[in-house]
């Protein structure tokens, strides 16, 4: 005998703050067929979903529910593998009410009723029917259109008036999920639900964590962010302008002499970036087209010599791997390797990859007045030119190079090389402990002569 067990289970309901109670009961009085919940990050949203269907699953048999991430990749990492989400919701697993098929994603019911987990990428890609229903699509604003709900989904809510679907999600710029919000609050349709939950009222989030996030980050994706107000036009730039301009203004002193020659690699006609950088300020730069790896490495050498370091950062994506490697193989140099695309641990904020980490450190130093004024006109255009956007799994991400060429014309290499070049910094040796910067005029060296290699 199945001992009496409650649902939602105890681990959501003690805890569900008010916009979950008050969404759960608009389901429940029929005025939730359709909701469309602009919440803040962090603001529980995906929870509420998952109960909901856990629910509606075990109260009618053999029925269908689709929980629809943009990514099914999202899908399995965010909610199938989070060990607090999906399976922390269910029963108990010796109830014997369900059980698991990791191949497809999918919670089968011993009433018949499935919970399935997708991915709007696989199901775009296969223009396949799907059934259903209850559908949740999670992060709405980050699918990449409107496809599976205008194509597969609304079709089949046309059967029944008792199916239903839910848009969840933070803003993401002004795109399908903003219009239909808007336009679901201008229709006030007695079966639509909609409700914006920012972080400043909510209370979900607590202050000091409100705080340090806003701190950290520019303050236009605070607001989208947690403050639900969609990035639009410069907003989505990561270095502002007027930060950069900024710079002019501000007195710099450095203890000790920092130096090293950023390596942005590349052949075929495109611009290959040599940039040597000391104590944040950018001394030379070097644009060659080369057709040999070994060009680029002597072009190394040449400038690290020149300016007497043998300290290099080097982006080894591609034929970058080949510098890397030259120059490592010549005694005495230190080269640290960029892989732009390896996967970052930094978690506050969540950032996609190294090159959005580099990027996303560097324009915390610009806000903060840590860098030297940027002098070379091209590499203020391009450090204002590239813009990010917040992923479907809430990550920011740089917009990459082959968008950015095609948005402005030209590749933003020389930013790559500046970004990388101030995040290399942080990891190569003082030359003295005494030398000193002088923003007026360069290094000032406590005696006579530059002294060792930096």
């Amino acid at each position: 005998m199945v001992a009496q067990i409650e649902i939602p289970v105890p681990r959501f309901t003690k805890a569900a703050h008010k916009h979950q109670i008050a969404a759960m009961r608009a389901f429940d009085q029929g005025r939730a067929r359709f909701a469309h919940l602009i919440w803040h990050r962090r603001g529980r949203k995906t929870s509420l979903a998952l109960n909901l269907m856990i629910r509606e699953a075990l109260k009618h048999p053999r029925s269908t529910y689709r929980h629809i991430l943009p990514k099914r990749t999202q899908a399995e990492e965010v909610v199938w593998n989070d060990p607090n989400m999906l399976f922390s919701y269910l029963p108990p697993r010796e109830t014997g009410l369900w059980k698991a098929s990791i191949s497809n994603l999918t919670i089968l019911f011993r009433n018949g009723s499935r919970i399935v987990l997708d991915g709007a990428d696989k199901l775009a890609d296969a223009r396949r029917g799907i059934g259903g229903d209850g559908f949740v699509l999670d992060e709405w604003a980050f699918h990449e259109n409107a496809y599976v709900y205008d194509g597969l989904i609304q079709p089949i809510l046309t059967e029944s008036k008792a199916k239903w679907c839910w848009f969840i999600t933070t803003f993401n710029g002004v795109n399908h999920a903003y219009d239909m919000y808007h336009a679901a609050v201008a229709a006030k349709s007695p079966d639509t639900y909609t409700d914006m939950m920012r972080a400043s009222e909510s209370g979900v989030l607590p202050q000091i964590e409100l705080d340090r996030s806003r701190k950290s980050m520019p303050n236009s994706l605070y607001l989208q962010e947690f403050e639900c107000e969609p990035l639009t036009g410069d907003n989505s730039i990561l270095i502002q302008p007027a930060h950069v301009e900024r710079l002019k203004t501000i007195q710099h002193g450095f203890t000790g002499v920092r130096r090293i020659v950023s390596i942005d690699p590349a052949f075929g006609g495109d611009a290959c970036v040599l940039m040597f950088i000391e104590n944040t300020k950018v001394v030379d730069k070097q644009i060659l087209h080369p057709d040999r790896t070994e060009e680029i490495v002597g072009a190394g050498v040449v400038m690290g010599s020149r300016w007497n370091t043998r300290n290099f950062i080097v982006d080894e994506i591609g034929i970058g791997r080949g510098v890397a490697d030259g120059l490592n193989a010549i005694d005495g140099n230190f080269v640290q390797s960029f892989n732009s695309s390896e996967k970052s641990d930094q978690t506050d904020p969540l950032l996609l990859n190294l090159r959005a980490e580099a990027w996303w450190y560097t324009s915390q130093e610009i806000r903060e007045g840590r860098v030297a004024p940027i002098e070379d006109a091209e590499t203020r255009k391009q450090l204002c030119g590239v813009l990010f956007k917040v992923a479907g799994s809430g990550a920011i991400q740089m917009e990459d190079k082959a968008q950015v060429r095609k948005r402005i014309g030209r590749s933003p290499d020389e930013a790559d090389a500046y970004v990388m070049g101030q995040w290399g910094l942080r990891n190569t040796p003082l030359v003295r402990e005494n030398d000193r910067w002088a923003t007026s005029g360069g290094f000032v060296p406590a005696g006579a002569g530059m002294g060792g290699m930096g």
